[in-house]
């Protein structure tokens, strides 16, 4: 799995309507779509079958299946996609889509105990509507955070699905990425590093971060330590001072506003992480750039 170069590289939303019919699939042979069925209830379709799919549902369509969307109650079905390039997702190599659903999941389609399988499908769940929802949302901004984002939640999906085809529990992806390699781990701390980097304004905790990657809080710290030197916390504070430091220097914002654009809640604390940091207070240190 640590070789495999996996990428988003297309994606988008839509509602599939009564009987019209909405074209989707990939040429590539070695792109799987991933399909998540948000809302309402539609028919899948291919040249050779038809199924009928109720919300909430995800797709992995292999390719080059050509297949198509319609509506398959009074209310339109609400749907967002990715097109996955590279790796190996559900499905393997076959030539039948896999459709993922906590009550089809305790069936025959990977045979899980039906506690195990809302679990796994509630994992899969929040991933992919988390990664579809990130590259969508952040589609015109600057940068490739998004995509790399994106990458690391194919990465987490492969982390729980390919596990468990091989029979092993699907709790173990902490050791999923093990297997991995130091490759797959060090992808999962670059993400995460790349992701405060880009959202550090924003309220962030370890408890979240490992939501994100399905992993425990107290293994997350461990991995993210063991790859840069810090906690994700220490991480995130050393991002958060850096940007306080190119306000003071850059703008004329007041100190408060500054503390609470990065992140800060409290400008005493604020205030008293930047001078451990810098040695100065954040007035102090900005009146020193102009002297």
């Amino acid at each position: 799995m640590g070789g495999d170069a996996m990428r988003i590289h297309s994606f988008g939303q839509g509602e599939a309507r009564g009987q019209s019919a909405v074209r989707l699939g990939t040429k590539e042979a070695e792109d799987k779509e991933v399909i998540y069925i948000t809302a309402g209830k539609l028919w899948f379709k291919t040249a050779s079958c038809q199924r009928y799919i109720q919300e909430p549902a995800i797709l992995i369509v292999p390719a080059p299946m050509r297949h198509a969307l319609s509506g398959g109650g009074t209310e339109p079905a609400s749907y967002r996609y990715a097109v996955v390039a590279g790796g190996r997702l559900a499905g393997g190599d076959g030539a039948e889509p896999v459709v993922l659903h906590a009550a089809r999941l305790a069936g025959q389609e990977l045979l899980l105990p039906a506690a195990e399988a809302v679990q796994l499908f509630e994992h899969l769940y929040q991933m992919v509507g988390f990664l579809i929802g990130l590259a969508l949302s952040g589609a015109s901004a600057s940068g490739r955070e998004p995509e790399q984002l994106a990458r690391l939640g194919v990465r987490t999906m492969v982390a729980l699905l390919l596990p468990r085809q091989a029979g092993a529990p699907i709790s173990c992806c902490p050791a999923a990425i093990r297997s991995g390699g130091r490759h797959v781990a060090e992808e999962v701390v670059l993400e995460l590093q790349r992701y405060m980097e880009w959202r550090y304004s924003e309220s962030i905790t370890v408890r979240s971060l490992a939501a994100q990657v399905h992993l425990t809080p107290s293994y997350l710290i461990r991995l993210f330590k063991e790859h840069t030197g810090y906690t994700p916390g220490q991480y995130l504070l050393r991002i958060r001072l850096k940007a306080a430091a190119r306000y003071l220097q850059e703008s004329d914002l007041p100190i408060k506003a500054i503390a609470e654009k990065i992140g800060f809640n409290s400008i005493h604390y604020f205030t008293r992480r930047f001078k451990h940091q810098y040695g100065d207070s954040p007035a102090s240190w900005r009146k020193k750039l102009v002297i």
